[in-house]
């Protein structure tokens, strides 16, 4: 049996199923799914989200309506 050359393409899920057809399809070797490529970062980016996520467990954020009135605030006084 011979194959074609691989093709990669992005595709974007936009229903749950499609995402448990798609795992099926690479458990039987059909397709290979790599998730880490779609968006590749550089090792500042990689760095800087490690630093984020550490932040984030440690609860030092703001959540967004904390900001959202933080803004509000700093347009009023202007």
């Amino acid at each position: 049996m011979k194959f074609k050359a691989m093709e990669t393409v992005q595709i974007k899920i936009i229903n749950p199923k499609a995402k448990k057809l798609l795992s099926g399809m690479e458990d039987l070797k059909l397709i290979s799914i790599n998730a880490d490529n779609l968006f590749p970062l550089t090792n500042t980016q990689k760095k800087s989200i490690a630093i984020s996520r550490k932040q984030i467990k440690k609860g030092d954020f703001k959540d967004h309506e904390m900001v959202m009135r933080s803004a509000r605030q700093w347009i009023k006084e202007k």
